[in-house]
């Protein structure tokens, strides 16, 4: 059956700076990011931090912000906690972003990310929501993930799944996923399979309904073949 897919940016390695990431964007997408950038470094500073394997202390307030981020989104997978986090910390791959306030030095915004060769792939992400909406943190955090994915050589950053109307705003575009499932009664595993190929993009996420309304080539890719 068709699953939330994933989203993904390419590009070259002429493509080294946010400004030459921006340049590639179309000219109503760059407008968008660069107001709601610029709007972000107005109400102030944020202390940027890229590091691996943080220490207790650190790693419980970013799984705070994990946890705030979980309890915002409206759709949700398993709830991970923070055990799951001092693991993943332990591998070489992972690395985390992180933007404190300067003040007090406590992290509002972290991404996971892992580096697989040229790949980058973002995939945990907390915020603090107390924050104004005018920091437009996500961006914020956006910008500073993709400064550091370039700057260490990325040609592909890969951002998983939900939150589809942020990701299509930066520029990434979305691919495929399938589930594969198997029931051990046939008879239960033949009416799950009736339901399933009722399943796409457009019933599993709003952003995608829209997304494919204004993309209606799409709407072959969105659907799961058998």
């Amino acid at each position: 059956m068709t699953s939330f897919p994933g989203s993904s940016k390419k590009f070259d390695a002429s493509v080294n700076s946010l400004d030459a990431y921006l340049a590639i964007l179309d000219s109503a997408r760059r407008k968008r990011l660069k107001k709601k950038l610029s709007s972000s470094h107005q109400q102030g500073d944020l202390t940027e931090e890229v590091m691996q394997n943080p220490d207790e202390r650190l790693l419980a307030q970013l799984f705070k912000l994990f946890n705030q981020t979980y309890q915002k989104g409206k759709t949700k997978f398993e709830h991970l906690d923070v055990s799951f986090f001092r693991q993943v910390a332990k591998a070489s791959p992972a690395w985390w972003v992180i933007l404190r306030d300067p003040k007090t030095a406590d992290p509002v915004a972290f991404n996971l990310c892992f580096r697989v060769g040229n790949v980058v792939i973002q995939k945990f992400i907390g915020l603090n929501y107390l924050l104004d909406k005018d920091w437009f943190l996500y961006f914020r955090l956006w910008e500073s993930s993709v400064n550091w994915a370039l700057s260490v050589g990325a040609t592909e950053i890969q951002c998983g799944q939900t939150g589809y109307s942020a990701k299509l705003e930066v520029g990434y575009t979305i691919f495929p996923l399938t589930n594969f499932c198997r029931h051990t009664n046939p008879l239960v595993n033949k009416i799950c399979a009736s339901f399933a190929k009722k399943i796409t993009w457009s019933t599993l996420d709003k952003d995608l309904a829209v997304y494919l309304e204004a993309h209606p080539e799409m709407l072959a890719q969105s659907k799961a073949t058998a």
